[in-house]
């Protein structure tokens, strides 16, 4: 989660988090300097508090916001013809098969797919989030199966299939 403030002149921030609706707070940090701070745990369920020091304002105006960073996963794999020769520029496509799916407090939706094409050795590469199903599409080869991406930095596509 990623949180930002307005900032008070010559003020410091504390920062709380609760993740049982208020009833317990965790300190995230004391007499914080900047006026954003990233939670890499946090959640959009999850409750924050900034207090000032400094400053007659106790509770700064706040918002937050889910990272915009995905941790994705690298799927892989190599194209040849018939004899073996490395198919160049043949077309691959991922498509979550689903109208929508809710994945890491963000929703995916159906919709144009995200697409590369094989170089010089044959070899692709899509990085996909992790935990997403995917449709991926492989019209060279007539290849056309769902898969879900695993929670690892990279994978062959053979090894999901």
């Amino acid at each position: 989660m990623r949180l930002a403030w307005f900032e008070v002149t010559g003020a410091t921030y504390d920062i709380d988090k609760s993740t049982d609706n208020g009833t317990t707070w965790e300190s995230l940090d004391d007499d914080y300097a900047s006026t954003d701070l990233i939670d890499a745990d946090g959640t959009s369920s999850d409750l924050y508090r900034i207090r000032t020091h400094g400053s007659l304002v106790w509770n700064p105006a706040v918002y937050a916001e889910s990272e915009t960073d995905v941790d994705c996963c690298t799927v892989f794999g190599y194209l040849r013809d018939t004899s073996g020769a490395p198919k160049v520029d043949a077309d691959v496509y991922a498509t979550t098969p689903a109208a929508r799916q809710f994945l890491t407090d963000a929703f995916y939706t159906k919709d144009e797919p995200v697409a590369t094409v094989s170089d010089s050795t044959g070899y692709w590469e899509l990085a996909l989030p992790i935990g997403l199903s995917v449709v991926i599409k492989i019209p060279f080869a007539n290849f056309d199966e769902t898969v879900t991406i695993p929670d690892q930095p990279s994978v062959a596509l053979s090894s999901l299939i």
